[in-house]
């Protein structure tokens, strides 16, 4: 990786955890926890301007840092990293297109992904009638998953020519991404937080974070809405948001002039 390249990435790591420790002012408080904010629109930039891995490097120092000095702590941290990890999946994937070999791995690798997450959901949907929640499967899997099809697309991002991540001016190409990516993150998203930021985060059962979720007056939806859908809704608003800010300033206002 070049010297350019590395520092680019270190500044773009320290505006995620600028923006992270700003969230409290640039943020929108959801009101069940959430707080929709910026910080992967660097991490999206670096995916735009270098490609997959030097964005997956500056979302690994973005994360290691909020561990670190954000109140959320490991548990934000992790949640931050789990729901950017999707949105450079996706893309880096789609960009492989053409590529007969890369496309193929890279597609079953996301059939997989998909599902894996299929099948957790299904449990996840059996655990909400009464028959108790299955961590294992309902959160173990999916991320394993995750981090196995993130290590494909880095190992396919490595052969041959590197990607080619201008492709991705294309607004349809760009369209299509964001599409996948925002499916793939939200059900994640509603597993992760169902299995782990309610026990780690609240200190509270899975059924008891979801009634809380669910009685919460959540910005636009108000209290009532079913919680897996406040979940996903408003991992899908971050995602169109921060997506779009980072494809704007990459393609729009010129920053990938200076990528090279």
């Amino acid at each position: 990786m070049k010297t350019y390249v590395l520092i680019s990435c270190a500044l773009l790591a320290g505006a995620a955890l600028a923006l992270q420790l700003g969230n409290n002012i640039l943020g929108i408080p959801t009101g069940f926890g959430m707080t929709v904010d910026l910080v992967a629109v660097p991490v999206l930039l670096a995916l735009f301007l270098f490609g997959f891995e030097p964005a997956l490097l500056v979302l690994a120092a973005a994360a290691l840092g909020i561990a670190i000095v954000s109140p959320t702590g490991i548990v934000g941290a992790l949640a931050k990293f789990l729901a950017t990890l999707p949105m450079l999946i996706v893309p880096a994937a789609l960009l492989m297109w053409g590529r007969k070999k890369e496309a193929a791995i890279s597609f079953t690798a996301l059939a997989l992904l998909a599902s894996i997450l299929a099948y957790s959901f299904a449990g996840f949907s059996r655990s909400l009638s009464g028959k108790g929640a299955d961590a294992l499967t309902g959160a173990v899997l999916p991320i394993a998953a995750l981090g196995a099809c993130a290590y494909a697309v880095l190992w396919l991002s490595r052969r041959q020519t590197p990607l080619d991540a201008a492709r991705l001016s294309s607004p349809a190409l760009a369209a299509a991404a964001l599409a996948g990516a925002m499916l793939v993150r939200g059900t994640l998203m509603v597993l992760a937080n169902y299995y782990i930021a309610g026990p780690l985060y609240f200190g509270v059962a899975p059924e008891q974070f979801a009634a809380i979720v669910q009685k919460a007056d959540v910005l636009l939806l108000g209290a009532g809405s079913a919680w897996y859908i406040v979940i996903f809704f408003w991992n899908a608003v971050q995602s169109a948001l921060e997506f779009a800010l980072a494809w704007l300033l990459a393609f729009r206002f010129g920053l990938s002039k200076y990528s090279e």
